[in-house]
């Protein structure tokens, strides 16, 4: 090939590897963040570009002639890299999530601190919990199967084919799905129900503790306010009038099918 040619060919070709790994390293958690500045970003992505020409050249489609078909052509490629860049996000996000929920369960909703992650004002736990996120893939090397990644996606997601959009919303819409579930899971506390059991003498005979995971039990107790000694006071059970400080009636149900199961107690 001439060297007159040889050349805007190089160039077509790393322009394209460069729109992908770009698209992809701009929301890479660590780099992606907005204290990172844009010039190490771009340094960074034509690094990895062009390192990564010579394994992904074989897949690059030829120059097209027109203008419109090299624009449609990059459009897809930053598509591609945006999508593979936007579920490594979603990992991120599930962290901050969960901060969020612990934030309301400690009583920490309104105190506020800036997020690395999100650039903006976040909870504390949240913060917390994305920047131990992103020390931990940075002292793990999880970038690095990140980058590889993205070089591998040449083999799935192939330059100038037609682009699955469908399987692309179903994929990101199932990541988020589970990210709220995990982020739940995480950030939720642990049901700790303790329980003495006393015989008819008022002696304790049994004492239990049992950790229970919230999203899959319900723990209700009826609360029933009466009169006690010189005062008015709240007491458990079913019926106020037997009712007394060491008495509790309390329901534990572990999914939709399961039934109610009732223990009496003290607590």
């Amino acid at each position: 090939m001439p060297f007159e040619l040889f050349l805007p060919a190089q160039f077509f070709a790393f322009f394209l590897v460069f729109s992908r790994v770009g698209a992809a390293l701009s929301m890479m958690p660590g780099l992606g963040e907005g204290l990172v500045s844009m010039r190490v970003r771009l340094a960074f992505a034509m690094l990895v570009s062009l390192v990564s020409l010579p394994m992904v050249q074989d897949t690059l489609p030829a120059m097209p002639a027109a203008a419109p078909q090299l624009a449609l052509l990059v459009i897809g490629e930053v598509v591609v890299g945006l999508f593979i860049g936007t579920l490594s996000r979603i990992a991120m996000t599930i962290l901050e999530m969960a901060g969020f929920i612990i934030s309301m369960q400690i009583g920490l909703a309104s105190a506020q601190a800036f997020n690395p992650s999100l650039g903006a004002q976040g909870s504390l736990p949240g913060a917390l919990l994305s920047t131990i996120g992103v020390l931990l893939i940075l002292t793990t090397n999880l970038h690095h199967i990140f980058i590889l990644g993205v070089v591998d996606s040449y083999t799935l997601f192939t330059p100038g084919a037609p682009m699955p959009v469908q399987d692309f919303s179903m994929v990101v819409t199932r990541a988020v799905a589970d990210g709220f579930r995990v982020a739940l899971q995480i950030g939720a506390p642990l049901l700790d129900v303790r329980r003495i059991v006393y015989d008819v003498s008022k002696q304790p005979i049994e004492y239990i503790r049992v950790l229970y995971r919230p999203d899959r039990y319900r723990y209700e107790m009826e609360l029933v306010r009466v009169r006690k000694g010189d005062g008015m006071r709240w007491v458990t059970g079913a019926n106020p009038e037997e009712a007394d400080d060491f008495e509790a009636v309390a329901t534990l149900s572990s999914g939709e099918a399961a039934p109610h199961s009732r223990d009496r107690g003290k607590t």
